[in-house]
């Protein structure tokens, strides 16, 4: 038994709630972040900043810079999980199955026998002749003729070794 999947609206509520969610914590801290630096130039160039201005403007710069920070990683991790999603398939329909048809087949059809169409089966050639049909050659072998004085042959017609081995008058 399988369990149902949710439909392509419902896998993508989260991950769209999490990219609105990251590119609205994205824009804060890049206005939070642009605020706080003009605060701490306009109390730096001014000669009436005081400590707090100043140090007050570093402290707002950094927490506004951590928001910047998380909002781009959750929109990183967002579109990841969009990728996930569209990966394993959460975003397409699924297939339903087939009802299995359990009438009696009409007569004259075969259950187990494959369905071929007339023009294909034509169209295929086989790669290669069967073996069984190539001609056989008749090999005509001849007889080697039979020599009986063989070693005899062979030392007259090598140069004679046994002439070079006679003494010499």
């Amino acid at each position: 038994m399988t369990t149902a999947r949710p439909s392509a609206a419902v896998a993508l509520i989260l991950p769209t709630l999490a990219l609105a969610g990251s590119v609205v914590v994205t824009v804060l801290g890049a206005l939070s972040t642009n605020s706080a630096t003009s605060t701490l130039n306009a109390a730096l160039t001014s000669q009436t900043g005081t400590a707090a201005d100043v140090y007050g403007s570093q402290s707002a710069i950094v927490v506004s810079s951590g928001l910047l920070t998380a909002g781009i990683v959750g929109i990183v991790v967002s579109l990841a999980v969009f990728g996930v999603l569209i990966g394993f398939g959460a975003l397409s329909k699924p297939v339903a199955e087939a009802p299995i048809d359990e009438a009696e087949p009409a007569d004259g059809e075969f259950v187990d026998a494959p369905v071929v169409a007339p023009a294909a089966a034509s169209a295929v050639e086989p790669a290669a002749a069967p073996v069984a049909e190539a001609p056989i050659a008749e090999a005509q072998v001849d007889e080697a003729p039979v020599v009986e004085n063989a070693p005899a042959e062979a030392s007259a017609s090598t140069g004679s070794a046994a002439a070079d081995e006679s003494p010499r008058a």
